[in-house]
């Protein structure tokens, strides 16, 4: 089977990582995968050998031609009077763009049986083209804020209308269900099959270096923004210290919009010399696998990767309950490192974890999240 995986760039990313991770699961089963990437980023990540790799410049191909120039101003313009409206009028252009270079792709490699559209938004920038053959894979929960309701109403429908959708989660599933109640769309399929994790190569990339830190210390890891609740987390671990008096040290791995904010409140609980920031790392696995505690205090996640990063490298985890995928991971032996949306109930469980000798079988938790199991769900379902 020939599968294309698509995602719009290849940053450093939980959703990027993804679609590297599915792309490998489909060529390790002995199918031709190829990964289709639009934007180039600082600090990308690559998949092995096994996978084709492909960059559709859509921007650069729309300012070519005059149409293209013409398109970008006015929409630009139109954007101030009418915000929020860019996208889908910019997606409508890229989308013819899309289906020429696609057809070239399949002139030189033969036909494709599946098109995995991953992220909305890499959707936006093709929503146009009706393939039957594509498959949008939504990784996280939506929120509209103050759109103007036409504008919503007209890009829910663009999107999703008589598309086959994925949700990552349980939770993202029903944030989609009621997005289909309140809008009235009607979508051709609306299933969950969950990311994949695999353990051989996350491993591999936890043995590619030794951290040099050589104290006890507990992990964060991720983007350092409003969604991620790192002020939480400062909030949780200094109750800890203060509290239960733990000796370990907290390791930020990560960067974002609420770095200032992060780094004030480092400041205002007087944690600077317990608290360790290592800025974005391609590579933060062997973090993960050297830290006796890894802890995910998020608002809200699409599935919540970074848990089962950790899971795979061995490491003990923590999250906070939140809308979206989290409780997908974080049941039956896991249930118990599940924490309130506050300092205390989290600092409680911060302490519970570190102090107990407990051995949990992470191969057993992580079975459900088996390349080769979300593989096949994709074959079954949509070819």
């Amino acid at each position: 089977m020939r599968v294309a995986i698509v995602v719009r760039s290849l940053k450093i990313g939980g959703m990027e990582r993804v679609a590297i991770s599915l792309a490998e699961a489909f060529a390790d089963n002995q199918h031709e995968a190829h990964l289709i990437y639009f934007k180039n980023k600082k600090n990308t990540l690559a998949p092995n050998e096994s996978v084709k790799v492909h960059r559709f410049n859509l921007d650069k191909l729309m300012l070519q031609s005059i149409i293209g120039i013409v398109w970008e101003i006015f929409f630009r313009i139109f954007n101030m009077f009418l915000r929020k409206s860019y996208p889908l009028f910019k997606g409508f252009f890229t989308s013819q763009i899309f289906k020429f270079k696609f057809s070239k792709l399949e002139k030189e490699y033969g036909k494709f049986d599946l098109i995995i559209v991953r992220g909305q938004g890499t959707l936006e920038l093709i929503y146009h083209n009706r393939d039957n053959r594509i498959v949008f894979v939504s990784e996280g929960i939506f929120s509209y804020g103050t759109m103007n309701k036409y504008i919503k109403s007209f890009q829910i429908k663009s999107l999703y209308e008589h598309r086959n959708i994925v949700g990552v989660s349980s939770g993202v599933i029903e944030n989609l269900r009621v997005l289909k109640r309140d809008e009235n769309f009607q979508s051709k399929t609306l299933l969950k099959i969950t990311n994949p994790i695999n353990v051989k190569n996350t491993n591999t990339l936890a043995d590619a270096y030794t951290p040099d830190f050589n104290e006890p210390f507990i992990l964060s890891v991720g983007r350092i923004i409003p969604g991620k609740n790192i002020p939480l987390l400062l909030s949780a671990y200094h109750q800890a210290l203060v509290n239960y008096d733990i000796k370990h040290k907290l390791v930020i791995v990560g960067d974002g919009s609420d770095m200032p904010l992060v780094k004030r409140k480092v400041k205002e609980l007087r944690l600077e010399s317990h608290v360790h920031f290592t800025g974005q790392l391609t590579n933060p696995f062997p973090w993960m696998k050297k830290a006796d505690l890894f802890i995910l205090s998020s608002k809200f996640e699409g599935l919540g990767m970074v848990l089962l990063e950790a899971i795979a490298c061995g490491t003990k985890v923590i999250a906070t309950k939140s809308r979206g995928g989290v409780t997908d991971i974080m049941k039956g032996v896991l249930s118990p490192y599940l924490a309130e949306q506050n300092a205390q109930d989290l600092s409680k469980k911060i302490n519970t974890a570190l102090q107990e000798e407990k051995n949990l079988d992470f191969d057993e938790i992580l079975k459900e999240f088996a390349p080769k199991t979300i593989v096949n769900q994709y074959i079954k379902n949509f070819t």
